[in-house]
């Protein structure tokens, strides 16, 4: 059982838009366009003690491997620091430097997917005796293979093959070895289960104390969807999905042999059910006995950590029209629970958020995630709220 997931405080850092090194410009300040911004892990250290102040004791970063976007999630190599967000000496400082201020870093690891531009994908693709054909799932080679969910820019990993199954594994053991605390493993209901079981396996050999998060989430299933996803009764999911249900649930509850804890989607549609959408309009224990109900049904050493905001979905600051007072309420509430919590970065300096993410903000494909996540405010931070996060993270801590 890790007890420090337990008692986690994690705050969700999307290094392109976080911060940069002492004196560095920004690439670019423009953050409605899919490009780098130039935050990068300098930006990351030199912002420790901001961080400390805030009281949080668990950082998650997004991915910093080589990549071809912004944000991280489309990796190019599993085994090197992109040059935008800095260097493996970097790296090694940041661990040194959080550890030593009694701060943990998790690391946001995708096992699903690569990107199109992935060497061994273009050799794949390129090549018609490439040893690397196997390592997707072509259907008709060289144009049509899966992919992640509909994105052809991300095809998806055969982890049926054993060398791709090492290969991910190995890259794992790698960085835990270089000092992270555990991963937070990307769209995990693509992966099959065997796999969690194996890299668990793996992980637990070479640090018993590395913790395992997953992301079990997906809205709306849709029927070209359904051949890319690796979960139990999945076409019960689509049919639930398509008929307005929430499926959170029923997903995260499939992990609960293979992992640490999950991201606890389930409690944030609640809480937007009820805060925002106000589809019960009181009392606050009804939301209180449904999650206290949903908590029971986990074991007790597999956390669920709460969340309001994540770099997918819109802010609540957003959904709440910019009612900091309304915000508040609802920040006093997660932190009222018996879980982790995670805060998004921004959410404690009063980033806002313009517009919603379902609106195409860049050229002809859509692009809304980039509303979610504006640059950090750091010239016109709202003491105030940080203040207020402040305040409930100390109680937190008080009430243990």
């Amino acid at each position: 059982m890790n007890n420090w997931l337990k008692d986690a405080i994690i705050y969700n850092i999307l290094i392109d838009r976080f911060a940069r090194g002492k004196g560095e410009p920004w690439l670019d300040s423009d953050y409605l366009k899919p490009v780098f911004c130039g935050g990068n892990l300098q930006g990351v250290i030199d912002k420790l003690d901001y961080l400390r102040n805030l009281g949080v004791n668990t950082i998650l970063l997004s991915p910093f491997q080589s990549t071809s976007a912004y944000h991280g999630y489309h990796v190019t190599d599993f085994f090197t620091v992109d040059q935008h967000f800095g260097t493996i000496e970097i790296v090694k400082e940041l661990l040194e430097k959080a550890h030593r201020k009694n701060i943990r870093i998790i690391m946001d690891l995708v096992i699903n997917h690569v990107s199109s531009r992935h060497p061994y994908f273009m050799d794949a693709r390129e090549n018609p005796n490439s040893k690397y054909r196997d390592w997707f799932k072509f259907s008709k080679w060289p144009d049509e293979y899966m992919t992640f969910l509909v994105f052809p820019d991300l095809p998806k990993l055969n982890l049926d093959n054993i060398e791709v199954r090492k290969h991910i594994v190995d890259a794992a053991l790698y960085w835990l070895q270089i000092g992270f605390d555990g991963f937070r493993l990307d769209h995990i209901i693509g992966v099959p289960n065997s796999f969690h079981r194996e890299l668990r396996a793996a992980v637990k050999e070479k640090n018993p104390d590395a913790v395992l998060i997953g992301e079990a989430v997906k809205g709306l299933i849709r029927r070209r969807e359904i051949k890319t996803l690796q979960i139990k009764n999945k076409y019960l999911m689509y049919i639930l999905s398509q008929a307005g249900l929430n499926t959170s649930f029923f997903l995260q509850l499939q992990y609960v042999r293979y992992l640490d804890g999950v991201f606890d989607f389930f409690c944030r549609d609640m809480a937007k059910s009820f805060f925002v959408k106000k589809r019960w309009f009181k009392p606050l224990w009804l939301l209180n006995f449904i999650l206290r109900v949903h908590f029971w049904s986990y074991p007790k050493n597999f956390s669920l950590i709460s969340l309001l905001d994540n770099a997918d979905h819109d802010r609540f600051i957003f959904l709440l029209k910019n009612n900091v007072e309304e915000l508040q309420k609802v920040v006093r509430w997660q932190f009222s629970l018996n879980q982790p919590e995670m805060i998004l970065y921004g959410n404690e300096a009063g980033l806002k958020q313009a517009q919603s993410r379902k609106i195409k903000v860049y050229g002809d494909k859509e692009h809304g995630d980039l509303a979610i996540r504006p640059i950090m405010p750091w010239g016109n931070i709202d003491q105030k709220m940080f203040d207020y996060y402040r305040k409930m993270i100390s109680m937190k801590k008080a009430g243990r």
